[in-house]
């Protein structure tokens, strides 16, 4: 106990003694590579360095997938083989050896920091999974909480930068705690085969009234047609919506069942699977014009190949992660069928940077940020629609004529709504002249 008080003392000069032996003796602190040393000796020391970084990086993330046979097959096999080519993919490519310094070793640190937040991601989705082992709707507060970090991280960036100009992400989190999501909300009950039914034919028999009455109204107006027929005809139109509604309640006991506020898997864990599949499909033009984006700019990249594997994972992970979070909390998202939780979903995602660019002094919504509202928009709109929707009517043999009957006269209005925000999406940015040119490229004679 007498010698606590020496111990800072004896750390510090401990350290002072290491950093003058590092930086005086040795020449390598602060730039981290020797002065004395060759330049492709500093170009091995920093694929080296990179290799040994990744492949901890690597472990980390299967530690954190807790998947024992991956596990179990990385610690079977020998370390300096899963090195090598972790080490080639490290190897800073410059125009010459002269140019290994200080900044190809900060570059290659800002590449590892940029993976290892997705290893913290998984660890956190795992989390949630182990939360809920039966699939139940019935979600703990751990993993409500868990899900708002995680869509905060999303919103804010996907990065790290996130401890430096956390607004954004506070934002999300509160949005997506107190707004977003409705923990306190009864579970919507299982839908039978029946209700759905007597559900569909009540939206079709008002729709046909609706229908029919703008049509009389029109033949009435023109002088075509009689008052008595006007009124039998609508008189019967009526009273066979009346005879639905009453079917509808006498089956369902309300007139507006909740057949949309939960899927049609058993869970959440179900419906976020359903999610992430149809996801991948649906934001495959996306993924595509990063990569086309990443491939055209890897020349001024010091480690093209980490580069490019990182935008791969950066494209995919990100529409799938806005996948997953929707399908798996997709019951408890504000709204009563796929369109409105799409709605208030995508509006979540995008309102946070607005106040970050208020206090800058720049306009709420520019054009980039308007045409990636759009693209949010409309992926989380179809994905939405053709996931959840059309996939409860599908368990029970239905298609995309009763999903438009559902909506109603609006459908016809929500698939301009789609068909418009995705051709704007891809017009807006060039994706079918990019990879037609990038394309165009790979044939030249000279490309091989």
């Amino acid at each position: 106990m007498l010698i606590l008080p020496l111990i800072p003392l004896i750390a510090d000069a401990l350290d002072g003694a290491f950093r003058h032996v590092v930086a005086t003796r040795a020449g390598i602190y602060p730039y981290l590579l020797p002065d004395r040393a060759s330049p492709y000796v500093s170009s091995l020391l920093v694929a080296a360095l990179g290799a040994a970084l990744l492949f901890q990086t690597g472990k980390l993330t299967l530690r954190l997938t807790n998947h024992t046979g991956a596990w179990r097959w990385v610690r079977s096999r020998n370390s300096l083989l899963l090195l090598v080519p972790l080490f080639v993919i490290s190897l800073p490519v410059v125009n010459s050896p002269l140019e290994t310094n200080v900044f190809t070793v900060t570059s290659l640190f800002s590449f590892v920091g940029w993976f290892l937040p997705y290893a913290i991601v998984i660890g956190a989705l795992v989390y949630i999974r182990d939360s809920n082992p039966e699939d139940v709707f019935q979600l703990t507060a751990g993993e409500i909480a868990t899900g708002a970090l995680i869509f905060a991280w999303y919103v804010s960036g996907h990065g790290a930068s996130i401890l430096f100009v956390p607004v954004p992400f506070l934002i999300a989190w509160y949005i997506f705690r107190y707004w977003l999501i409705v923990p306190g909300q009864p579970a919507a009950a299982p839908v039978s085969g029946s209700v759905l039914s007597r559900f569909i034919n009540e939206r079709r028999a008002r729709s046909r009234v609706e229908d029919l009455q703008k049509g009389l109204d029109k033949k009435f107006g023109q002088g075509d047609l009689e008052f008595s027929v006007y009124k039998t005809r609508l008189d019967e139109a009526e009273k066979d919506a009346k005879y639905a509604a009453a079917a509808l309640l006498n089956e369902a006991g309300t007139l507006t069942p909740s057949v949309f506020a939960r899927g049609a898997e058993p869970g959440p864990w179900s419906n976020a699977k359903v999610a992430v599949r149809y996801g991948s499909i649906i934001a495959m033009p996306f993924m595509v014009l990063t990569l086309v984006r990443v491939v055209q700019n890897t020349t001024d990249s010091r480690f093209p190949i980490v580069d490019l594997i990182y935008a791969l994972v950066f494209s995919v992970a990100s529409w799938l992660l806005i996948a997953g979070l929707f399908g798996y909390f997709y019951h408890l998202i504000r709204g009563c069928d796929g369109f409105q939780k799409a709605l208030t979903f995508s509006f979540a995602v995008v309102l946070p940077s607005i106040p970050l660019r208020l206090i800058a002094g720049e306009l709420p919504v520019d054009s980039v940020q308007l045409l990636d509202i759009v693209e949010v928009f409309a992926f989380v709109l179809v994905l939405a629609l053709a996931g959840f929707d059309l996939r409860m009517l599908q368990k029970y043999r239905h298609g995309w004529r009763e999903l438009f009957t559902v909506y109603g006269l609006a459908s016809a209005a929500y698939g301009s709504t789609i068909a418009l925000a995705v051709a704007s999406s891809l017009g807006g940015k060039e994706l079918l002249p990019a990879i037609w040119k990038f394309l165009q490229g790979l044939a030249a004679p000279g490309s091989s």
